[in-house]
């Protein structure tokens, strides 16, 4: 089961040359809007739309990160909204850039999010607070330990 760590990033020019300098592996960039229902205390669950499809994403916190619980593709996401926005309700709708590396067997990704911030988030079986600290060349990164909904201005 794979498992989010992620941080703000303060100094996104830095970041990125940073891992330039560790030769981490540009896979893509993409843009993505991202429907957060209502969930309780240490639960996400959110609709992502992107040009290459739509996915229903459920995750639990879990230590200082989140564990990914399920990640389901959705064909005409549009019923599907409906249903979860009746069933929960919406709280919050957020728009995003989302430039994804892979580095050291690990899927590292840069989120730039409208009105939030920006974050670096790795994701794997078993992400590392140090890996985090040397991605973002900082010793004492600022850890997210809640969902970017709850970060929203």
């Amino acid at each position: 089961m794979a498992k989010e760590l992620k941080a703000r990033i303060h100094d996104l020019e830095k970041v990125k040359k940073n891992l330039q300098k560790l030769c981490a592996s540009f896979q893509g960039k993409i843009n993505s809007t991202d429907i957060y229902y209502n969930q309780p205390e240490g639960k996400v669950l959110r609709l992502t739309e992107t040009i290459k499809g739509n996915k229903l994403i459920s995750l639990k916190a879990q230590g200082e990160g989140f564990v990914i619980e399920k990640a389901e593709e959705i064909k005409g996401p549009n019923a599907k909204k409906k249903e979860l926005k009746n069933k929960f309700g919406i709280n919050c709708i957020l728009e995003r850039t989302i430039s994804t590396y892979s580095y050291d067997n690990e899927k590292v990704s840069i989120h730039e999010i409208k009105d939030v911030g920006n974050f670096l988030i790795l994701e794997s079986e078993n992400p590392k607070p140090e890996k985090i600290c040397k991605l973002l060349d900082e010793k004492n990164p600022e850890f997210i330990k809640v969902s970017f909904d709850k970060l929203k201005k």
